[in-house]
């Protein structure tokens, strides 16, 4: 896939189809409710492409078609940030640190 659209306009916790997205190395669109719980670490136009209405998520999409460089750019963006931010070793830091 070029790239993975995550058109989720409601819900709760974690919307996995991000995480997914994230670790297939895919640059995705998402709604914010679509990157919930990650919005603090992931950033759009750096990370992924935001979008709030139809309209953005077609514009998005098409930019992302013409523009296959810039979605590399985007995926490998937010995969270098799921390395640091939530990595086995990242989480075995953050648990050691929280009982020591």
């Amino acid at each position: 896939a070029r790239c993975v659209i995550i058109p989720i306009y409601s819900g709760t916790g974690t919307c996995i189809k991000t995480i997914e997205a994230i670790s297939v190395n895919r640059p995705f669109v998402s709604t914010l409710c679509g990157v919930r719980g990650l919005e603090k670490d992931l950033q759009h136009g750096r990370d992924y492409l935001l979008a709030t209405n139809d309209q953005e998520f077609v514009d998005n999409v098409v930019s992302l078609i013409e523009r296959p460089d810039y979605g590399a750019e985007l995926a490998k963006n937010a995969l270098n940030c799921a390395k640091e931010k939530w990595s086995v070793e990242k989480f075995n830091e953050i648990v050691t640190k929280s009982i020591s």
